[in-house]
């Protein structure tokens, strides 16, 4: 007699669910990316495609068109951050709203660790990446010259009395650079600087400590602060000079 058709077992069974289920919440979380991307609301787009994001083990947190568009949360983190790590361009952001918490309205028992990493255009190395970066701004009329180098140094005066009280270390260095990085203990904030545009009109990317990306950047300026040079007179000087600082390594 024919033999009657065999029923999966449990184990069968739990596996087909599992399956079903996996492919399920693939399908799902890809229409969430997608319509995340037909959305004209940023806000809408940025909810979407963190939860998306999450609902599929990633790390990535939340993206802005702009600088501008990300400071709510960048403050937001900023004022919860037991350290704070930023390896950027030229730094003018530190004279405005953005870093005032940290730096001209920090109370006095606020024990956040602050590191600020600035291009050292005293280093020969140092002033092509600011050439390079210049030709990149050309679009610019005021960029010529030496306009980026002298806005370093400027920069670089800014914090030095900050640097003085013991609320930040600066450094400066001559390694290749090419995003603005801002890390916490708890999240990164990355804009990739792109040629033609100005670093305050790049996209803003947020990932949490838990990502490949903050892992990388982490170790990216930790190894560049370790090769990098303390803040001195000759480092601020040397941003407006064209000529190579005698200045030791």
């Amino acid at each position: 007699m024919p033999s009657s058709p065999s029923h999966p077992g449990p184990r069968e069974g739990e596996a087909v669910s599992s399956f079903a289920l996996g492919v399920t919440s693939s399908l799902a979380a890809s229409a969430l990316i997608i319509l995340a991307a037909s959305l004209w609301s940023g806000r809408t787009r940025t909810l979407l495609a963190s939860l998306a994001s999450k609902f599929l083990g990633g790390n990535y947190a939340a993206q802005w068109p702009d600088r501008h568009s990300s400071e709510r949360t960048f403050q937001k983190e900023i004022h919860r951050a037991k350290w704070l790590i930023y390896c950027g361009s030229r730094g003018n952001e530190f004279q405005r709203d953005a870093f005032r918490e940290l730096l001209a309205d920090r109370p006095r028992s606020s024990s956040v660790g602050v590191k600020i990493l600035l291009p050292d255009t005293a280093d020969p190395r140092g002033r092509s990446w600011c050439a390079l970066r210049e030709k990149e701004l050309a679009f610019d009329p005021s960029f010529r010259g030496a306009t980026l180098a002298t806005q370093i140094a400027t920069t670089l005066k800014v914090l030095e009395g900050y640097a003085e009280q013991g609320l930040v270390e600066v450094r400066t260095h001559a390694e290749p650079h090419f995003a603005r990085i801002v890390l916490t203990d708890k999240a990164l904030f990355l804009s990739a600087y792109s040629d033609g545009r100005h670093g305050r009109d790049d996209a803003v990317a947020m990932f949490t400590c838990e990502s490949v990306a903050y892992a990388a950047m982490k170790r990216y300026c930790d190894q560049i602060w370790s090769e990098s040079r303390p803040l001195e007179p000759s480092t601020i000087e040397g941003g407006a000079s064209d000529e190579p600082s005698s200045a030791p390594p």
